[in-house]
């Protein structure tokens, strides 16, 4: 499985697991790292030590499987791209040593991709007497036709608990305070949000909007220039990645969380704003809609959709009282649903059912 670094969604979930108590008392694990990608800007870039890589970590994994004959082989694989071809590679040998496999998807299907016929023909044979977890029921659809029924298990991630209690804020001070956490590319809604922030100066309305991410299709200096096209210097600014407790700076001192991002699975960034007791303006993309409940813990917008999204981000201003109230609600559904020792207990009773057979 993936672990930092570099650090996103799937990484980190992979760390959770390795440093788990519960996991660890419950299994004898054997750790590998299926890649030597060491930052996001390599993670897409075709480098011949990846190959080489790739050659000696199969060479590897078939050797320690046969020294230690596992129960269950656990796998976080790709669902698009290079990387499910790359992926693809490694189910096939696992099988070849007639492991039992389950594998742990973190992003979801791409319809471009999904229904090309050399596609579907791989797919068949990759989802064929394999188990297969989920983040969110609605990730499953795609991928339904190649898999049993029997094989499929939906585990939501969850993340530590930093924040004990929930954190009643005052939406009533100026300027109201935007945040947006994530790593800045395209695809995160990075552009969108700012149109939104264009519109809403020109409206004159009072804000702040914070963005805090590591910077990646989207440079510092294009942020930068667009900002000041946009005439939002004093509104609109930009930290870089931040880590810890300077992270944790931006959380308490916002008032509200959007994330408008176009293509997402299940996102941590959303589950840390709700622990947060944050509001959260989000899009109807891939498992979101199983994090936030629209109208009660945020708002659920179309992504990409500016109009929509201007009108979420009004509401919780000029509702104060309803903004916090949004907040205190996600908050409980973090506590029910989305902390890591849900997580763990969920996990290890997938993994155990797996290994028994028991489903």
């Amino acid at each position: 499985m993936h672990m930092p670094p570099p650090v996103h969604g799937a990484a980190m979930v992979g760390k959770y697991i390795h440093d788990s108590q519960l996991i660890n008392d419950s299994f004898d694990g054997y750790y590998l790292k299926p890649s030597n990608t060491t930052s996001l800007d390599d993670i897409n870039q075709f480098k011949l030590k990846k190959f080489t890589f790739l050659i000696s970590f199969h060479f590897r994994l078939i050797k320690i499987y046969r020294k230690i004959k596992p129960d269950l082989c656990y796998f976080t694989a790709s669902s698009r791209g290079f990387a499910f071809y790359r992926d693809f590679m490694t189910i096939f040998i696992l099988k070849l040593l007639k492991a039992k496999i389950v594998v742990h998807f973190h992003n979801k299907g791409e319809p471009s991709f999904d229904n090309k016929r050399y596609n579907k023909f791989l797919f068949r044979r990759f989802f064929k007497n394999i188990h297969v977890i989920f983040l969110a029921e609605q990730l499953v659809a795609e991928f339904r036709p190649y898999i049993n029924k029997q094989n499929i298990y939906i585990c939501p991630n969850g993340i530590p608990e930093t924040v004990t209690q929930p954190m009643e804020r005052d939406g009533t001070h100026q300027p109201f305070n935007f945040f947006f956490l994530s790593n800045m590319m395209k695809d995160k809604g990075v552009w969108t949000l700012l149109e939104a922030c264009a519109v809403l100066k020109n409206k004159g309305y009072t804000f702040q909007c914070r963005y805090v991410g590591q910077w990646y299709d989207i440079t510092e200096s294009a942020f930068t220039e667009k900002v000041k096209e946009f005439g939002l210097e004093d509104e609109v600014h930009a930290y870089g990645a931040k880590y810890g407790e300077e992270k944790e700076s931006f959380f308490r001192s916002a008032d509200a969380f959007v994330f408008p991002s176009f293509n997402e699975a299940l996102s941590l960034v959303l589950i840390e704003a709700m622990e947060y007791s944050l509001p959260c303006i989000t899009t109807d993309v891939g498992g979101i809609p199983s994090i936030v409940e629209h109208g009660k813990s945020g708002f659920i917008v179309p992504p990409k959709n500016v109009e929509e999204l201007i009108a979420a981000m009004v509401s919780l201003m000029e509702h104060p009282d309803k903004s916090t109230e949004m907040g205190l609600y996600g908050r409980q559904l973090f506590e029910e649903k989305f902390t890591l020792p849900v997580f763990e207990q969920n996990f290890t009773g997938i993994l155990s059912r797996i290994i028994t057979g028991s489903n």
